[in-house]
């Protein structure tokens, strides 16, 4: 009797299972469930807001802005081609990184990746403000390719 049992419920469950041993009539449609996106920040790199540019607020864009008017200036100054002249200008991005950071009022995500894109500047910062001339041109030019992307990841 339970051997006879164990049969019958065997066989239920592979008719039951099989969608060609059911009448079409009696098929439901597995209808996927919505899942929702969220965003998962990976700490140091840049990504979009499930592909749009996140929302900035308009203090962290004009102290951005500013740091590439100032590098566009040196670019077009004639300046001595000393470290003196890139630590003076590291004194100016450093203000403008200031500003941005005293007068943040952005939150959640947009705010961390608003993180990921400024840590960078603060080492080309630093190696600007460093003794090492080469090493500064350098950073110049990284900090210069870095700050043409935040249009890129903000608006």
């Amino acid at each position: 009797m339970k051997n006879l049992f164990l049969a019958f419920t065997a066989t239920s469950l592979l008719f039951s299972c099989n969608p060609s041993a059911s009448s079409s009539e009696n098929q439901v449609e597995a209808v996927p469930a919505a899942v929702e996106q969220t965003f998962a920040n990976e700490e140091g790199v840049l990504q979009l807001n499930n592909g749009s540019k996140w929302a900035a607020n308009a203090e962290t864009t004009a102290g951005i802005n500013n740091m590439i008017d100032q590098i566009a200036a040196f670019n077009n100054l004639e300046v001595p081609d000393e470290i003196s002249s890139y630590n003076l200008l590291g004194t100016g991005i450093k203000h403008s990184m200031d500003e941005v950071f005293n007068k943040c009022t952005m939150k959640g995500a947009a705010h961390d990746e608003l993180h990921d894109f400024l840590i960078p500047i603060l080492g080309y910062d630093k190696t600007l403000n460093g003794e090492d001339l080469d090493a500064a041109k350098e950073a110049l030019r990284k900090l210069q390719i870095h700050l043409e992307q935040y249009s890129e990841f903000f608006k």
